[in-house]
């Protein structure tokens, strides 16, 4: 991280970057005059999106000046590196195999932390909630998952919302599509990804737009139902019966209990990505052994810096 770091203190003695807490606008610019920003997301909207979409229908992200554009890509990592993107949202594993390659991307914050491979499967009329539960060690990354909805848990919300559908949905752990990831050490399953010339160029806009993503998982965390219909807003062919029982199962890796009271939103631990890269490289999966240090940095988040 030592790039990085030299990289960032320098913004700050330049007074480019808030070394702890986070960033108040107090300005209320002209119309039309916020900064160009654009995601690259790897597919349509979707639950473990809810946060990006909730943020932009609270107006979290105008609320920095930031006009927030969604770009739906193949790969999201090659849409930072060609300059289409400023920050995509990509998994541990496609982060450090582009940093194989010698391409200098690194993640600035988690989105959803550990390895699970969630899916909602519906079938007919609802029944009554239940909880989530886990089961087998965080490592191996392994869960089981059920929630359902009820008609009440949407008229409840503060904000309109479109009706539940008729349906029983359940959040389902599935095994990693590839085999070779299936026992490794715990990773992140998303997280938000940049070219570490953008840390250096623009850190200010980046941490604008990571702490108001975070605002929009706090508000996730807080109505669930609302963060569904933001979805449903954004694609109305989306059942928000599903995107609902999704969300309320990834809650606990948007925010890990352990985590959550001492850290900000998006935290990532370096030991643990140190470990899953040298899983990694024993298992032959990456072969650049400077993949690994400086792939990862949380000076953007709230409350950090250099």
């Amino acid at each position: 991280m030592t790039r990085l770091r030299t990289a960032a203190a320098a913004l700050l003695a330049a007074g480019l970057l808030t070394g702890c807490g986070e960033i108040t606008n107090t300005l209320t610019p002209p119309p039309g005059t916020a900064t160009p920003f654009t995601v690259a997301l790897a597919g349509p909207p979707n639950f473990t999106q809810a946060g990006i979409y909730e943020a932009r229908v609270r107006g979290d992200f105008a609320q920095t000046d930031l006009h927030v554009r969604l770009l739906m890509v193949a790969d999201p990592l090659k849409a930072i590196e060609d300059g289409r993107a400023e920050i995509a949202v990509a998994s541990e594993p496609a982060v450090l195999l582009t940093r194989n390659r010698h391409i200098a991307v690194a993640a600035v914050a988690a989105l959803l932390q550990g390895p699970e491979q969630l899916s909602v499967r519906c079938g007919a009329a609802a029944h009554p909630a239940a909880n989530r539960t886990r089961t087998g060690p965080r490592r191996t990354g392994t869960h089981t998952a059920t929630a359902t909805v009820t008609t009440t848990a949407l008229t409840t919300a503060p904000r309109a919302h479109p009706p539940l559908r008729p349906l029983r949905c359940r959040a389902v752990s599935d095994a990693h599509p590839d085999p070779a990831y299936r026992q490794a050490p715990t990773y992140n399953r998303l997280n938000l990804v940049v070219t570490e010339n953008e840390i250096v160029n623009h850190a200010p806009v980046l941490r604008r737009f990571v702490q108001a993503l975070a605002r929009g998982y706090e508000a996730v965390r807080a109505d669930p139902a609302a963060a569904a219909a933001a979805l449903v807003d954004a694609d109305p062919t989306l059942n928000v019966t599903a995107q609902l029982t999704g969300i309320r199962a990834s809650l606990a890796d948007f925010f890990p209990t352990a985590a959550t009271t001492t850290r900000p939103w998006g935290f990532q631990t370096v030991a643990d990505w140190n470990a899953f890269g040298s899983w990694m490289l024993d298992h032959h999966l990456i072969s650049n052994i400077n993949a690994t240090p400086d792939a990862v940095t949380n000076e953007l988040l709230a409350g950090q810096g250099v």
